[in-house]
């Protein structure tokens, strides 16, 4: 791997972990959740996993100005996804782990073709070039690896066949050799709900047990031939703790301008921190000094979020100097969950789901039947721990698609004699 400048790479890895958990300071909810370790970085599941077709690659060659570009993708489709998801549920709390979606979506782009492959670069920002893109994704992967030490940081990836269903080789190549994702095969046409508890046993491993359930009910069936899951799990220490004496009860207010008690910590030394107009922010480093968390309070939430873009948030990045301020900052642990499809069809990319040409993969009609993600976060005195996990399923595909999403009718007949057993309208599916 093309050895990056030591500022530059400390920039990225700051760029994308603050995409990860920039807004995690929205609100606070749910219960306490204690940390625990994962299982080791690259879990596996008992029996079902084959072998790989060839090895990772360990040291690709990545070009700095590629590096460059990717980060900054990820960086633009993170606020995307982020801004899309937020402004349907203003008022609640959002976790993402957009590298996580980023790595799912990049290992799906590897068998993507044609009208599909085009909506995929255009709306993740994979603005990198084929075939380097996969590379280059590969060396970002080895560089956060590199983190474990002072914190604690774990990726894994697991692609998920049917049992018959073969994936093409060159697309079982990418996936091993940039993404070290080996296929596992399982039968979802005998036992979809069998299927689903494996992949979410592996999910919930892979991230410390943070993430039980990363598939609901219903989001793998037994036509699905094929499903890629990524996970990730973050355990960063301050690098100056929170006294637990000092943390006490505070109010805290809402966005309805009504007021809570929540327990707030506090840390009584000074911090980087810096402001701009209608917004202040404090980094809060983990150690090491390579990962930090950017808090930033606007004025106004609803303002700031709509206006956030790469730009907005490298100028907040820059701004933040050491030597600057007290800071007060509730506890807080609260997971989130949700489906992708509406999203990514509002960023641009419906043809996944309606006509996807996914031939890259296999040769037939496929479909992207599901885009799932969770992302856990539980910030306290002694730091962060965070985990997410994406998972795509990949069904047998099934033409254009009807969707009843209007009133409709519906009849109910013999077909042999042509009698009409029952019919009715359907105006409220409620």
């Amino acid at each position: 791997m093309t050895a990056v400048a030591a500022e530059p790479r400390a920039r990225a890895c700051a760029t994308v972990a603050v995409a990860a958990v920039l807004y995690a300071l929205i609100g606070c909810g749910g219960e306490d959740g204690a940390a625990s370790d994962p299982l080791p970085m690259r879990s596996r599941p008992p029996s079902v996993v084959t072998g790989a077709v060839t090895a990772r690659d360990t040291s690709p060659t990545v070009h700095g100005a590629d590096l460059t570009d990717l980060v900054t993708g990820n960086t633009a489709f993170a606020l995307d996804i982020f801004t899309t998801l937020g402004a349907a549920k203003p008022d609640e709390n959002i976790a993402l782990g957009p590298y996580s979606i980023s790595q799912a979506m990049a290992m799906l782009y590897a068998g993507a073709r044609g009208v599909t492959a085009e909506e995929m670069r255009a709306a993740l920002h994979f603005d990198v070039e084929l075939p380097q893109f996969h590379a280059t994704f590969n060396g970002l992967d080895l560089e956060l690896l590199s983190r474990n030490g002072d914190i604690t940081l774990r990726i894994a990836n697991q692609l998920w066949a049917q049992t018959g269903f073969d994936p093409l080789p060159e697309f079982l190549d990418v996936l091993t050799e940039s993404y070290d994702a080996p296929l596992a095969l399982l039968d979802f046409a005998a036992d979809a709900e069998a299927a689903r508890g494996t992949i979410n046993h592996w999910v919930e491993e892979a991230t410390g047990d943070k993430i039980p359930m990363l598939f609901p009910r219903g989001t793998i069936m037994s036509n699905t031939k094929l499903v890629l899951t990524n996970a990730m799990y973050l355990d960063a220490p301050w690098k100056y703790k929170f006294e637990s004496s000092e943390t006490r009860p505070q109010p805290f207010t809402l966005l309805d301008g009504s007021q809570v008690v929540v327990d707030t910590m506090h840390f009584n030394d000074f911090l980087p921190s810096g402001s701009g107009d209608g917004w202040q922010a404090v980094e809060l480093p983990y150690r090491g000094d390579e990962v930090s968390m950017i808090a930033v309070v606007p004025d106004d939430l609803t303002a700031f979020e709509a206006a956030l873009t790469p730009a907005r948030l490298e100028e907040i990045l820059n701004a933040i100097e050491d030597g600057g301020i007290h800071l007060s900052l509730p506890r807080f642990t609260f997971s989130y969950h949700a489906s992708l499809v509406d999203a990514f069809r509002a960023l641009g990319a419906p043809s996944l789901f309606d006509g996807a040409d996914l031939s890259g993969i296999a040769v037939g009609g496929l479909f992207v039947s599901a885009i799932e993600h969770e992302a856990f976060i539980e910030v306290d005195e002694e730091g962060t721990r965070a985990a997410a996990a994406t998972g795509v399923a990949v069904a047998d595909s099934h033409g254009p698609t009807i969707q009843f999403d209007r009133p409709f009718l519906f009849f109910i007949v013999d077909r042999p004699t042509g009698t009409l057993l029952f019919l009715g309208r359907v105006a409220d599916p409620r």
